[in-house]
């Protein structure tokens, strides 16, 4: 059982005792209310006399019951986790009573080679053995010995104080033992193991188990228990400048004179951590016998409103009464661990440390502490390890450990390391871990990115030479959240990278990071992320956020979504420097290809744009700022609740804090961010966005691309959904400037706004419109078989406003031969915006919004070169075209519902909230015909079309209507027509590098103003019918129909053609046919490699009447040609000349 409770309004004598049953009978238990750790009382607690978290467990009833009491707000932790006791043996005999070391009697049975054999005590130099089954009491002053077995119990007294020098030591089924919990050893005694690993002995005497030099080796049970010190560490209680040599802390503290401290740093430099030693305490007040080599801050930053941060050093004492250490640098270690000595007989290891000092521990290739393979029961809870060659306390393969209240100091890699699951960290304290020089792996002060099920709380890295908490994250849904944590004087304070949580979920809460170098957050993970309760303050960026989904289909789209709620960005506190603060630290040096982006207005950064991708960035090849954002993944990032303070003009006039920057060096698409909640507090707008001038893109630089020469710039979107964030009418859209040169002959350009609406900001470089609700827009090429190589510039049109749409180009050089491939764009809802190809629209196209409410509606016209009847696909559902009266009508139907304007050549079509349309465009022929009717019979249309199928043979389910309206051959001419729809719906655009110098401008766009040109006039009976002939999009019936190619069209092309102009079909039909528009395919390779593509061409048909010769043959000679050669012509109904 493990939780966490606030209880609050308690006034002085309030108290609440509080119960649970049914726990396992052997439990342990931890409780603790704020920073006091309960005891274990030996009856039910009292609150007169017992303080808040005492407890008293009744293993008869199981029943567990313990105090709340104080005064106003207190927090109880609370962990109860089942005692798994060693098996030391297959022996269950009861243990003898207690003997005492410095009696002979107590070593009888000890063997031969053993100290105490032959009725003696050990004695100098001897290798120990404590028998199975007996307790040994250390009575006396112990000699220097030099291997230490312990297999049944060895307890040191907790009023008088021991050494224990030995080479090695090893606990196997038995037990180390120091006082417990409710007696620990006293405060004035001491007890220290000194570990002689210099002198190169081996615990070896048995054949299962080999502990090296200078190791405790725990496969039974160590229990070491002080009662020094009360307080384990603290925070800094004020500014302290450099030469003082009086700290003022924050709680009264009970350290004792020639006590070390280690005093953390508040800067970017984590070696500005100093060990001083204590002179004096007086409550509050502790004097040392050193001067300050440095500032430390020990001050509250207080917000524009009202609200407190704390922003102190943390003072920790790294003295403690029982103190274990090495002999020899580098050369000693604590190990736990776990082994079978065969079928019946298991050795399982339990550490159990309070206020225990852990000194010169650790090498390159261990750390001080290491836990492998063990169970729950091992706790370790105010105690320091300090000094190490190598990590502090590493756990692998094992759960249920407790770590609370410690200090990790001045480790030669990282601090706190855990693999396994179930791990509690409350209130831990790491400081100063170094980078190890043998490994690639970037230290940590804690790292539980390979740990499931952690519970982190009042956790605290203090400087890090490169990150401060290196994370997994949680279960989004999870009840037990983390709060309190810590991360200061790091390169990165969180860095989670390339992890994926639960349920395509991860969650990061309850953190401040405050004066890291590069990112107070660096977040890269797999699917959706959330954060919640973080506070980033003077940190060089404070959040980079990215999310990759892996193993993308081609036809996939995975919403994923970066989540900031209820957070705070401060880019300059009042403790921050501004000379002391802007020196760089010794590990930026040496990680300068790593290094964050710098501000190009000098200043901190709050967000840095987010990523989102197909594939995880590169590092260590890349940054970590450099994401590849990939083109089938759909996500939005959301503010809730985030407040921005503190952006200001800081240390110079050139140094300009930036709410959110654009992220330059990541191409693909830029992913919309949407605020609610959000508050920008008391600064100007230079201060909340900055968009950089058009720049030449950084992958391009050393190759051409052909459509870089019209390429727009990357386009950003900020919504302000309530309108709190910008103090404008809301939704407030923010978008850059990007009108590139080439349309500089337009008088409307670049991203649609209303005059009356939007403001250009040039501070930001960016319009700002209230009451402006704008999405973006995403275009994908969906068929990669449909290859064209001048489908780049894609250019929109919505009320009178030209742009070229951003292009995505797969994240591949475009020296590579392959096709552009996705396209995006800023566009308001509910306006009709037409969308045109420079050349044939591709075949599949899929069409999806970002930053739309679910409800909100948006009206697309793409454009064809052809006539064509596009199939739209929702998911994989058909939705069939809908009968409109106008166009604007289509908004009020649901998404999906699309109608084709065979007078444009536009396909409309709604989409709605985030949801990916599905465009496709299958191979089809279309027939476009005029016929007189003299009386219109009911189901005529379905006779001519049985009469179709049986004269082209081909199946029913392959041809049908799509359109029948009156009409004359004007009206064909007019469908035919494609130069002169493209010219009234679609820009000319001629493209050069949008870099040239004003005067090298050209003229880039024809677009005619007429509207569509009624058909001619007509009698009644004559209309226009329009059939397409080819596969459906989805065929219900179970026959098997076999396919239309390509061929196989154009040869029923020629067929209709022939029987048109020769009056066959006027015969079959018995109808009355003028003239006629065949939509053909024409076969030919276009565009890249082996890939095939049909281009159509239209043609009008008209049925010849007549054949009349203009030029008569002359006579001639037999065998020889005609001096003057016949000239034939056809003439039609109208006697029309047709050549």
């Amino acid at each position: 059982m493990e939780y966490e409770a606030t209880f609050d309004n308690f006034a002085p004598g309030n108290y609440l005792l509080l119960v649970h049953t049914d726990l396992p009978p052997l439990s342990d238990i931890f409780i603790r209310c704020g920073s006091q750790v309960g005891q274990s009382l030996p009856s039910l607690p009292s609150p007169g006399r017992d303080h808040g978290c005492d407890w008293f467990f009744n293993r008869k009833s199981r029943q567990l019951t313990y105090l709340v009491a104080g005064e106003g707000q207190v927090q109880v932790i609370l962990l109860v986790k089942e005692s798994v006791p060693p098996t030391i043996s297959a022996s269950t005999s009861a243990p003898e009573s207690i003997l005492k070391w410095s009696v002979p009697e107590t070593w009888q049975d000890v063997e031969e080679g053993w100290g105490g054999h032959n009725h003696t005590i050990p004695g100098p130099g001897d290798d120990v053995l404590i028998l199975p089954n007996r307790t040994v009491l250390v009575d006396i002053d112990l000699p220097f010995l030099r291997r230490l077995y312990v297999m049944g119990t060895l307890e040191f007294p907790v009023d008088r104080s021991n050494i224990l020098s030995v080479a090695c030591l090893v606990v196997v089924g038995g037990e180390l033992k120091v006082g417990t919990l409710e007696n620990p050893l006293e405060r004035a005694q001491k007890l220290l193991i000194h570990l002689r690993a210099s002198e190169e002995i081996f615990c070896d005497r048995y054949s299962e188990i080999r502990i090296d030099p200078g190791t405790i080796g725990v496969y039974g049970k160590v229990q070491l228990h002080s009662a020094y010190p009360k307080k384990s560490w603290t925070h800094l209680g004020a500014n302290i400048a450099s030469g003082n040599e009086r700290i003022i802390v924050e709680d009264a503290v009970d350290w004792q004179p020639y006590d070390k401290l280690v005093l953390s740093s508040t800067s970017y430099e984590p070696h500005e951590a100093e060990v001083l030693t204590v002179k004096e305490v007086k409550g509050h007040h502790v004097r040392i016998h050193e001067r300050l080599k440095y500032q430390h801050t020990g001050s509250v930053h207080v917000m524009e409103d009202g609200q407190h941060i704390h922003l102190a050093a943390e003072v920790g004492l790294l003295t403690r009464n029982i103190r274990i250490q090495s002999d020899t640098l580098c050369k000693g270690r604590l190990l736990v661990g776990s082994f079978r000595k065969s079928s019946r007989e298991e050795f399982s290891g339990v550490l159990q440390l309070l206020n225990v000092e852990i000194q010169n521990f650790g090498s390159p290739s261990h750390s001080s502490i290491e836990f492998t393979n063990v169970s729950a029961g091992s706790w370790i809870i105010s105690s320091t390890v300090h000094q190490s060659c190598g990590g502090g306390i590493h756990a692998s393969a094992s759960h249920g450990i407790i770590l609370n209240d410690n200090i990790v100091f001045g480790t030669a890699g990282h601090g706190i390391d855990l693999e396994g699951q179930a791990y509690s960290l409350t209130n831990n304290l790491a400081v100063l871990m170094t980078q190890s020089v043998w490994s690639a792996i970037w230290v940590a002060g804690i790292k539980v990115n390979r740990a499931k099920d952690i519970y982190l709380h009042g956790n605290v890295v203090a400087g890090s030479e490169r990150l401060g908490f290196h994370l997994r994250g949680h279960r989004c849904s999870s009840q037990v959240l983390w709060s309190g944590n810590v991360a200061h004087s790091n390169l990165h304070g969180l860095h989670v990278f390339k992890e994926s949580g639960p349920d395509n979920c991860t969650c990061i809460t309850g953190f401040l990071a405050f004066k890291n170098f590069d990112y107070g957050a660096m977040i890269q993970v797999e699917n959706s992320v959330e954060m919640e309760n973080i506070t980033l303050v003077d940190n060089a960026i404070g959040l980079l956020a990215a999310v990759y989904v892996s193993s993308v289909l081609q036809r996939s789209i995975r919403n994923v979504q970066i989540v900031l709620r209820n957070s705070v960005i401060i880019a300059t506190s009042s403790s921050f420097d501004c000379i002391q603060d802007r020196m760089k630290p010794y590990s930026a040096n040496v990680t300068s290809t790593d290094r964050a982006p710098p501000n190009p207005r000098g200043g901190r950064i709050g967000i840095l744009w987010p990523g989102f991708t197909s594939e995880p960035n590169q590092w260590p090849l890349e940054p970590w700022h450099k994401v590849r954002n990939g083109y089938s993944v759909s996500g939005i990032m959301k503010l809730e609740g985030v407040t921005f303070s503190g952006f200001v003009k800081s240390c110079s006039s050139g140094d300009l804090d930036i709410c959110i920057l654009p992220n330059v060096e990541s191409p693909g698409i830029m992913h919309p961010i949407i605020a609610e909640r959000t508050r920008m507090l008391r600064m100007k707008d230079e201060n909340k966005f900055y968009f950089p001038p058009l720049h030449h893109r950084r992958d391009l630089e050393r190759v051409t691309c052909p459509e870089s020469d019209c390429e727009s710039p990357r386009k950003y979107l900020f919504k302000d959904m309530d309108g709190r964030a910008l103090g404008l009418p809301p939704p407030i859209s923010v978008f850059p400037k990007t009108e590139a040169e080439w349309t500089g002959s337009f008088y409307n350009t670049g991203t649609y706004r209303e005059e009356l609406k939007c403001t250009y900001r040039a501070l930001i470089q960016g319009f700002m419109c209230k009451q402006s609700d704008q999405v973006l827009l995403i275009i994908e090429n969906v068929d990669i078989t449909w290859a064209i190589q001048n489908v780049y510039p894609v250019v929109s049109v919505t009320s009178g406003f030209v742009d070229v749409f951003s292009s995505v180009n797969a994240n591949t050089l475009c020296s590579t031969p392959r096709p552009v491939s996705t396209f995006y764009t800023i566009l308001p809802i509910r306006q009709i915006t037409k969308v045109c190809f420079v050349d044939q629209t591709p075949q599949v196209l899929r069409f999806h919004l970002l930053g739309n409410k679910s409800t909100s509606k948006f009206l697309l016209a793409v454009f064809y070169h052809e006539l064509q009847r596009p199939h739209i696909f929702l998911g994989e559902n058909f939705i069939p075209p809908t009968l409109v009266q106008s166009v604007s009508s289509l908004l009020d139907e649901p998404i999906g519902a699309n109608y084709f304007n065979i007078m444009d050549n536009l396909l409309y079509v709604v989409l709605q909230g985030e949801e990916p349309v599905e465009i496709r465009t299958g191979l089809s022929i279309y027939l476009a015909f005029t016929v007189t009717i003299s009386v219109l019979e009911k189901g005529w249309e379905t006779v001519m079309l049985e009469k179709l199928t049986n004269f082209l043979q081909i199946d029913k389910n392959q041809i049908r209507f799509t359109h029948e309206m009156p009409g004359n051959e004007g009206t064909l001419k007019t469908i035919a027509d494609s130069r002169a729809k493209r010219k009234r719906n679609c820009p000319t655009v001629t493209c050069a590098s949008h870099y040239r110098r004003v005067g090298q401008r050209r003229t880039l766009m024809e677009m005619s103003s007429d509207t569509i040109l009624p058909p001619a006039t007509m009698e009644t009976i004559s209309k226009v019918i329009i059939i397409e002939i080819g596969d459906l999009p989805k065929v219900r019936s179970s026959e098997l129909i076999p396919s239309l190619s390509s061929s196989k069209l154009q040869k029923l092309a020629r067929q209709v053609i022939t029987a048109q102009q020769t009056g066959v079909l006027q015969n079959i039909l018995n109808m009355t046919f003028g003239a006629l528009v065949v939509t053909q395919s024409k076969g030919g390779v276009i565009g890249y490699g082996n890939t095939s593509s049909f281009k159509t061409e239209n043609w009008i048909y008209t049925r010849p009447y007549v054949l009349s010769v203009l030029v008569q043959p002359s006579d001639g000679e037999v065998g020889k040609e005609l001096p003057m050669q016949p000239r034939l012509v056809f003439l039609d109904e109208q006697v029309t000349l047709h050549r």
